[in-house]
């Protein structure tokens, strides 16, 4: 389902094909929050098969940052964060904290130092788990 203009849309018949291999899927906060632990752990998966998957490449330029097989590694938080013109969302969980964030937001906006959704993972994620703030650029140049 999703909101807009203040009621509730079916979004079930939406087309999302043109999001191709990117999964392109509609969700709720709950089911997101459900996921985030699952998938970073590997409760649905065995375990050969998710020891692969948190094979993480590093980043060339953020040593920090990793992708395994459709997973994101910043700082220990592992999941994904996603968007669709109009929607952006972030599921991302921290298993040496059991802490997990998720959100989603209806925006298109974007600035020079992201987009909005990440920015609020880093701010949370900077109060909650200072040694291990979700973000997407060297400590340097990040605000």
């Amino acid at each position: 389902l999703g909101r807009a203009c203040g009621t509730t849309v079916n979004a079930t018949s939406w087309n999302l094909s043109p999001g191709w291999a990117a999964g392109s899927m509609v969700s709720t906060l709950g089911d997101l929050h459900r996921w985030a632990r699952d998938v970073a752990i590997g409760t649905l998966l065995t375990r050969g098969t998710q020891k692969q998957r948190l094979r993480f490449m590093p980043h060339p330029g953020l040593r920090h940052v990793g992708y395994g097989l459709a997973l994101q590694s910043v700082n220990g938080w592992i999941g994904h964060n996603g968007d669709w013109p109009g929607y952006q969302s972030l599921s991302i969980y921290l298993p040496s904290q059991q802490a997990t964030v998720v959100g989603l937001v209806n925006t298109n906006a974007s600035s020079p130092h992201g987009a909005p959704l990440l920015l609020l993972g880093q701010a949370i994620t900077r109060i909650i788990t200072p040694k291990h703030i979700y973000q997407f650029c060297n400590a340097s140049r990040c605000q």
